[in-house]
């Protein structure tokens, strides 16, 4: 999935906000990169300096965690519905809107994790 940066949301949200242009337009907002889960996991292991994993679980035995840890039915739903799309790649797609409208390329998630690795580290 192609993670976005909330900075880089916010900027785009005061721009389309404050400036001129973008009545009654939508924008595609994306990080610079897909990552998977696993990615994701080993990228943020590597920033705080210990092994982080990611493991893949069915969706029957994701409900049955969730649903568990107190999570609501519509919840729990939704977030299994999301990691299917994850899976078929349907969040991999990347643009170029934030650049379009702040003029200035997204945030990585490299990035991110350098700036906020403290509170990963908790």
């Amino acid at each position: 999935m192609s993670s976005v940066d909330v900075r880089d949301l916010a900027e785009v949200a005061v721009a389309a906000l404050t400036g001129p242009g973008h009545e009654n337009k939508s924008y595609d907002l994306t990080g610079p990169e897909a990552l998977s889960h696993a990615e994701l996991a080993d990228r943020i292991g590597r920033a705080i300096g210990r092994q982080v994993d990611f493991v893949q679980m069915v969706p029957q035995q994701m409900r049955q965690i969730m649903l568990s840890y107190h999570f609501p039915e519509w919840q729990t739903d939704g977030l299994i519905e999301d990691y299917a799309h994850y899976d078929h790649g349907e969040a991999a797609g990347i643009s170029g809107d934030i650049e379009m409208v702040t003029g200035r390329k997204a945030r990585s998630f490299d990035v991110f994790l350098g700036d906020y690795a403290d509170r990963f580290r908790g």
